[in-house]
């Protein structure tokens, strides 16, 4: 089985991304006077917010390995191997998005920032469902038909 490496995808990014931007563009409208100069900036800070943030959160990747699942977050690594998969659970996130996540029991923890340098672990991390959770869904619309979603049926989890 070759090595798939997914980003998250586009559609998830910019959902994701767009609440600060939107806020951000809407206290400039409001904050900065006339009505001509707070749009304009609003414009400005639409570009650049939205785009830093969807460009960090694409940096975040799922990586597929014969025999371990690799998720890239903003500041940690997380390797999960197949038969640490115990079930697959469906729930919205932050309200309003539908995911499938993997729940997975022990899982290493490495501090690797998403650009590939030494970071340091988040102090709330130890103890969070991050931890113990991969939210496949939002890198991949069809995973139970592609790779991750036959690994986790061969590691005997329900999908």
């Amino acid at each position: 089985m070759p090595v798939t490496q997914l980003r998250i995808r586009w559609s998830v990014a910019i959902a994701s991304s767009a609440p600060v931007a939107v806020i951000g563009a809407a206290f400039c409208v409001l904050a900065i006077p006339p009505f001509g100069l707070g749009l304009g900036a609003a414009i400005v800070f639409v570009l650049l917010a939205g785009s830093m943030s969807v460009r960090r959160v694409r940096r975040r990747t799922l990586t597929v390995h014969p025999d371990v699942l690799v998720v890239q977050r903003d500041q940690y690594r997380l390797s999960v191997p197949w038969s640490r998969v115990t079930a697959v659970q469906s729930r919205r996130h932050q309200v309003v998005m539908r995911v499938e996540e993997l729940v997975c029991a022990g899982a290493a923890v490495d501090a690797v920032s998403s650009s590939g340098r030494p970071s340091v672990l988040p102090k709330r991390l130890e103890g969070h469902p991050a931890l113990s959770r991969v939210m496949v869904s939002l890198y991949s619309k069809d995973w139970k038909n592609g790779p991750i979603g036959e690994k986790v049926r061969a590691a005997g989890v329900h999908v």
